[in-house]
């Protein structure tokens, strides 16, 4: 029998969740002792460790931007293109942030309406293992993108097309190995200050790296 847990969404967005596979338990001194989601997902141990994830509840999303974050700790070996947070449509079309990006390492990339046979948006950019780090992707309808981690705007693509809409209406949040907390969606681009590559940013994006890590509030239920 697998294991389910809720998880409240603090947001007041009705999007509460259900954890399958996974755990909650204390993240430490790193993330000031608040429960955290761990995703048992490591294919190095068992190459069918895939299937622990969040499902999140409530409406679908039209949107043809957005800004997804969230704290994330890797552990042991993801798969290829393993989901932060995504969503699939019935289609096959993933849209959202996926973790060793064509199967580069730690790379942080995206998807926008690809199947899993394309390639993800690869930033080129990877997150060191056993260690906390703030993620934080801007999509912009313009095609352009912008990748902070740790608040430090870090990397940039452009598709070179305006972006079609999306309903978003079958999110997920994991199918990673590791760790998660503090989980963030946005159907709107947040404001980064207009800083240059590798520099802090300010405003909206500053903010939420900055604020209280309490976007999702997990409670046990078997």
């Amino acid at each position: 029998m697998t294991t389910r847990h809720s998880i409240k969404d603090n947001s007041n967005n009705l999007r509460d969740g259900i954890l399958y596979g996974g755990s909650i338990e204390t993240g430490g001194s790193d993330r000031n002792y608040k429960d955290v989601v761990r995703f048992p997902n490591d294919v190095g141990e068992e190459s069918e460790n895939t299937n622990s994830y969040i499902k999140v509840g409530g409406s679908a999303i039209e949107t043809n931007k957005a800004t997804i974050s969230c704290w994330i700790n890797p552990v042991g070996e993801s798969q290829e293109s393993a989901g932060i947070l995504t969503s699939t449509t019935q289609d096959g079309k993933i849209y959202g942030m996926v973790l060793k990006a064509n199967g580069q390492q730690q790379n942080i990339g995206y998807v926008w309406g690809t199947t899993s046979a394309e390639q993800d948006i690869d930033f080129g950019v990877s997150i060191p293992i056993g260690e906390w780090s703030h993620v934080l992707l801007v999509i912009y309808e313009s095609g352009v993108s912008r990748l902070f981690v740790n608040n430090v705007y870090v990397a940039t693509h452009d598709t070179g097309f305006i972006r079609k809409h999306a309903i978003l209406d079958n999110i997920e949040i994991g199918r990673f190995s590791g760790l998660i907390d503090n989980v963030s969606f946005y159907s709107d681009t947040l404001d980064y200050g207009n800083v240059q590559l590798n520099s802090l940013a300010t405003h909206e994006v500053s903010y939420v790296y900055a604020q209280n890590r309490e976007e999702f509030e997990p409670n046990d239920e078997e």
